[in-house]
C-alpha cells in the first residue's frame, strides 16, 4: 500500500512538471524559465533588466532608469523619430533627421531610416555567441546576454542553454 501511494505521488509530480517545448515564463523579477524536452530550465536576466511576461512568454526588459554606456533605444512608440543613447549611465535624448523614424538594430543600437530594417531573427530564437555569452531575439533584434557565473553556453535543440 505504501509503495502504491508513493508511485501515485511520483506520477502526479511528473505529470505536473511536463511543459511545451520553447514555452517560457518568469520565475521572479530576475529569472525566467524555458521548456526544453519537457523540462523547465532557469535563466538569469542580464544585470539591469527585469523579467516580465509579455504575449505569453518571458522577456528580460531594461528598467527605464538603467543603461549601459553606448546602448541606444528608440523612444516615443511606433514610427517615432526620437531615440536615446546611454552616456555616463544617463539616457540622453536624440532625434532622427526629418522624414526618418527610429528603428531598433542589432547590438543594442538604433538606425534612423525611412523604412524598417529587414528582420534579423525570429522572436524567441536564441543561440550561443561564445562559451559565456548567448543571444536572444526580441522584436527582430538579437540581444547578447551573459551566462550565469560558473556556467557554459551550449546550443541544445536549436536554443542556447547556460548550464
Amino acid at each position: 500500500m505504501f509503495v502504491k501511494i508513493i508511485s501515485i505521488v511520483a506520477l502526479a509530480t511528473l505529470a505536473s512538471a511536463a511543459c511545451v517545448d520553447n514555452a517560457s515564463s518568469c520565475v521572479n523579477s530576475s529569472t525566467w524559465r524555458q521548456c526544453s524536452n519537457n523540462v523547465f530550465y532557469n535563466h538569469p536576466c542580464p544585470t539591469g533588466t527585469r523579467c516580465v511576461n509579455q504575449n505569453g512568454a518571458a522577456a528580460c526588459v531594461t528598467d527605464q532608469s538603467f543603461c549601459t554606456n553606448g546602448n541606444q533605444r528608440c523612444t516615443g512608440g511606433a514610427n517615432s523619430n526620437t531615440w536615446e543613447e546611454c552616456s555616463n549611465n544617463v539616457w540622453v535624448p536624440h532625434q532622427c533627421t526629418a522624414g526618418t523614424v527610429c528603428k531598433a538594430s542589432a547590438g543594442n543600437k538604433v538606425i534612423c531610416s525611412s523604412s524598417a530594417p529587414p528582420s534579423t531573427c525570429t522572436d524567441g530564437a536564441s543561440n550561443c555567441v561564445n562559451s559565456s555569452t548567448w543571444r536572444l531575439c526580441s522584436n527582430n533584434v538579437f540581444y547578447n546576454q551573459p551566462c550565469a557565473p560558473g556556467t557554459t553556453c551550449k546550443n541544445v535543440g536549436g536554443k542556447a542553454v547556460c548550464s
